[in-house]
């Protein structure tokens, strides 16, 4: 399998494993049509923006752990938590919509 088939692939397996979990709960609250652009965005990406997401991801576990550690949710730590939790609605969703976001 060439590394371009492999990749589509693994993001394929991703947004399916992502429907079996969550997909029922997630339309529901946001829509069928609000689901399937996000997936389309999810698909569209590069592996560098791929890269990225998942880098990102795991950084957001590492800032959870210090926000939580100062047990002040107005901490820089917690701000930067939330900042870093922006950018990744905006990769999955697109730009930030307090009223679905918030």
């Amino acid at each position: 399998m060439k590394p371009q088939d492999a990749f589509e692939q693994l993001k394929r397996e991703g947004l399916e494993g992502f429907e079996r979990e969550y997909g029922q709960e997630a339309r529901e609250r946001y829509g069928d049509a609000a689901i399937e652009q996000a997936n389309q965005r999810m698909m569209a990406l590069t592996k560098d923006e791929w890269d990225a997401k998942e880098l990102l991801e795991e950084s957001i576990k590492v800032q959870l752990r210090l926000a939580m550690a100062t047990g002040d949710p107005a901490s820089a730590e917690s701000n930067e938590l939330a900042r870093m939790h922006e950018r990744w609605i905006a990769i999955h969703w697109g730009p930030v919509m307090r009223r679905r976001h918030i």
